[in-house]
């Protein structure tokens, strides 16, 4: 069975009475690394492996009850409470969905995601000195399954025509989901068949283990949420206005320049070395086609702006 975040935690605290691990998939390596940090857990549990369904009822009947002083060392601030007070976990699992309509900058959410994560291990580790507050306290996972393009570099390259394609395709409904499964420890395998809420919508699933949820905490938690979301909303470049002859920068002149004297000169002119010189003596330190060089190019650069503009006010 693959290893839940709070195995660990349930058996350290004496919630969980036996712990089975089995390797039907060959994953010699992570049924022995399970088995090495539960051994090292300061839990008295059964620990059985590769175990059939006798010996886990036989382990369940000889397990005896702890007493109230064993689960009060075993579970911190329990002391004096009800032998049913002990039996009940101090944290609850709250989870935030969040809908996605629009198209995500993939890349960005996983690392927004794995941002806000380590975030939650880091606030999650002792440190000297009072405990910053923050909404990312007990994230332990996010779930996501949106629409969305790997990166907004990878669209900079299409021209308009690609560009259209390319939008038109990954906000049609039909188009393939772009699906995750992060932890703090890295992505996990996505399930087969995904729960609700994300079987029928799209959007990102973000998981909490707090002490108490309350009223107050959810809606911080959920804003902060819904917040980083939208921070990935896909955003192509900002319309460009059209460029004039006066926006050309001198490295673009100089390389026209050069292009066109390869070409050759017109007729009546010649170039001393540094100079363009026609018939009748006038200078230049610019070739004689340049102005219609600039003209055709400017011409042609803004046709293709103007498409671009075009498909990025179809799509805002």
């Amino acid at each position: 069975t693959a290893r839940h975040p709070l195995t660990l935690s349930r058996v350290h605290r004496g919630f969980v009475s036996v712990v089975a691990v089995n390797d039907s998939g060959g994953r010699g390596t992570m049924a022995a690394t399970q088995l090495q940090e539960l051994h090292a857990c300061r839990g008295s549990e059964a620990v059985l492996q590769r175990s059939a369904t006798g010996a886990l009822l036989e382990s369940l009947q000889q397990e005896s009850q702890r007493g109230l002083a064993g689960m009060a060392l075993a579970v911190p601030g329990s002391a004096g409470t009800s032998s049913g007070d002990l039996c009940r976990p101090h944290a609850e699992l709250m989870s935030v969905f969040v809908p996605v309509s629009y198209l995500v900058n993939m890349e960005a959410l996983r690392h927004v995601c794995a941002e806000h994560l380590l975030s939650a291990r880091c606030a999650a580790l002792p440190q000297p000195g009072p405990a910053a507050k923050t909404a990312w306290r007990g994230l332990f996972c996010v779930e996501a399954r949106v629409r969305g393009r790997a990166s907004a570099a990878e669209l900079e390259a299409l021209g308009p025509v690609e560009l259209r394609e390319a939008l038109s395709v990954a906000a049609s409904p039909g188009a393939p989901l772009q699906e995750f499964v992060l932890t703090a420890r890295g992505p996990l395998s996505l399930p087969h068949r995904w729960p609700a809420p994300l079987d029928e919508q799209t959007g990102v699933v973000w998981w909490w283990v707090v002490p108490g949820a309350s009223s107050s905490m959810a809606a911080e938690v959920r804003h902060e949420a819904e917040a980083a979301v939208a921070a990935c909303k896909f955003q192509t470049r900002a319309q460009q206005p059209a460029r004039a002859a006066a926006d050309l920068t001198p490295q673009e002149l100089k390389q026209l320049d050069a292009e066109l004297r390869e070409g050759g000169l017109p007729d009546g002119y010649f170039f001393d070395g540094g100079r363009y010189i026609d018939v009748d003596g006038h200078e230049s330190h610019w070739h004689p086609m340049l102005e219609e060089r600039v003209k055709s190019l400017l011409a042609g650069s803004n046709a293709n702006l103007e498409s671009w503009n075009s498909v990025l006010r179809e799509f805002a």
